[in-house]
C-alpha cells in the first residue's frame, strides 16, 4: 500500500510520540537533580519549578494530540460522505430503477 496515503495509525504514532517525549523528560530531569549539588530547598524548589514545566508541556502534548485525532475523524467523515454521495449518484434513483428492470423483462 502506498505509505503517502496509508494514514490509518497516524493516531498511535502521535500517541506513542508523546508518551517517548515525556518519559524522555522525566528521564532527563532525574539525571539532572542527581548530578546537581544543591541544598535540599533549592532541591525542591527546582523539583517543583521541572514539575510545573513538565505537567504544562504534557498538557500542551496532550491538547496537540487531541486536536491530531479529532482533525484525522473529521477527514474521515468528510471522506466517508464524499465516498457515498458518489457512490448514490451512480446508482440509479428510485423511478430509475424500475425503468432499468422494466428494460431487463
Amino acid at each position: 500500500m502506498n505509505q503517502e496515503w496509508d494514514t490509518s495509525d497516524n493516531g498511535r504514532h502521535i500517541g506513542v510520540f508523546a508518551s517517548g517525549l515525556a518519559v524522555g523528560a522525566l528521564i532527563g530531569a532525574a539525571v539532572a537533580l542527581l548530578f546537581a549539588p544543591k541544598t535540599g530547598a533549592e532541591l525542591r524548589s527546582q523539583v517543583t519549578d521541572s514539575a510545573k514545566r513538565f505537567k504544562r508541556k504534557a498538557g500542551d502534548a496532550y491538547n496537540g494530540a487531541t486536536e491530531a485525532a479529532n482533525e484525522m475523524m473529521n477527514r474521515g467523515r468528510r471522506a466517508y460522505e464524499a465516498g457515498r454521495e458518489a457512490y448514490r449518484s451512480t446508482r440509479p434513483s428510485g423511478d430509475d430503477k424500475s425503468a432499468v428492470e422494466a428494460s431487463r423483462s
